[in-house]
């Protein structure tokens, strides 16, 4: 451990004790909150020193930063640092990826996708790869490796799209000349795999699911609920005296108004309370548990099932309400940019164009 100690008009030494000695490490005339910092940093280091391991990507790019000053050559005296000032640039990939990760204010799930593509990485590269020697081909044959493993298109490109991410951050850092990722990384969508989910599909299996899963169904069919915004909404929510129910959702924005869908009103009505988790039973549980309910039951009753469960019945609510209004409204209702809801949402109707074909 480390301790600061003020002299005079904002001059700070930070002390340490070193082979059982006490050192101090002048800083000069210092804000409080930077002298703060930097004894963090140095506790970092010492305690790096004693346990043989490397220091974490901030305190590395620290001691970079600080090479050459009167801070380092002190800490170079008391063993603490190396006379080299290229410790920054030797970090790996996995320990630089830790450390971006933990820096960002994200959702768990956000940060389970971001640990789950660095364990894709560490097995393709080894734990030991440095973000400095990760080049163009590198990322080629990466890209190569993860279409062999069998994933989607959306999927290895999103797991693209986060390695360039961190690494736009290496090169911000300066452990990079330029990001390696040159592949096309933006947002996919294969649209072979749209499908629109008539009403009357989910009308015929209401009668065979459980009241909560009728709830999420309901949601997401005729409220154009996102799953995870369904197994969160509250009755309390609903204000049956504007029409309208207040939807909190992890996306942007966080909360939007939609429309007291007369659907929706008719179920909501029927669970006989006002307040509480509208599908209570799945408090506490993941929306995993959703999808796996609604694809037995789709099963069971001899229903071919079909891909991305609950996001198709979302897309084809907007794909529905853009028939009676316009798309700036229907996108605000289910809390989409109008180019994000044509891109990703639109689903062609089999009914449309077959009453296309017939009175068109």
């Amino acid at each position: 451990m480390a301790s600061l100690k003020k002299r005079g008009d904002n001059y700070w030494t930070v002390r340490v004790i070193v082979d059982r000695k006490t050192k101090d490490i002048y800083l000069g005339r210092t804000p409080r909150k930077q002298a703060q910092q930097i004894k963090v940093y140095v506790e970092d280091v010492q305690a790096c020193r004693l346990s043989g391991v490397s220091p974490s990507p901030t305190t590395a790019k620290w001691l970079s930063d600080i090479a050459g000053t009167k801070i380092h050559s002190r800490l170079v005296e008391l063993g603490l640092a190396d006379k080299s000032t290229q410790v920054f640039t030797h970090i790996t990939l996995v320990d630089f990826w830790t450390d971006y990760v933990e820096s960002l204010a994200v959702t768990e799930s956000t940060h389970r996708l971001y640990t789950n593509a660095i364990k894709d990485f560490s097995v393709f590269f080894g734990k030991g790869k440095l973000v400095k020697d990760i080049t163009s081909e590198d990322i080629r044959r990466l890209r190569s490796w993860l279409q062999k493993k069998g994933l989607a298109e959306a999927t290895w490109r999103k797991k693209l799209s986060r390695l360039k991410t961190v690494l736009n951050s290496a090169v911000k850092q300066k452990l990079l000349d330029e990001n390696p990722v040159d592949v096309p990384v933006s947002a996919y969508e294969n649209k072979s795999r749209r499908v629109f989910i008539e009403a009357d599909v989910i009308e015929s299996i209401l009668p065979y699911a459980t009241q909560d899963l009728q709830t999420l169904l309901v949601l997401c069919r005729w409220g154009g609920f996102r799953l995870n915004e369904a197994l969160q909404f509250r009755l309390e929510w609903v204000n049956r005296r504007s029409g309208s129910m207040t939807c909190h959702s992890k996306k942007i924005p966080p909360i939007r108004q939609v429309p007291l869908f007369p659907k929706v009103r008719e179920h909501l009505d029927s669970l006989g309370r006002k307040k509480g988790l509208a599908a209570a039973g799945y408090e506490g549980k993941t929306d995993a548990l959703a999808r796996k309910q609604l694809s037995e039951l789709l099963k069971s009753q001899g229903i071919e099932q079909w891909p991305r469960l609950f996001q198709q019945l979302r897309s084809s609510r907007l794909s529905e309400l853009l028939s009676s209004y316009d798309l700036a409204s229907v996108a605000s209702w289910l809390g989409n940019s109008p180019a994000v809801a044509s891109q990703f949402y639109l689903t062609e109707r089999q009914s449309a164009f077959l009453d296309a074909a017939k009175n068109g």
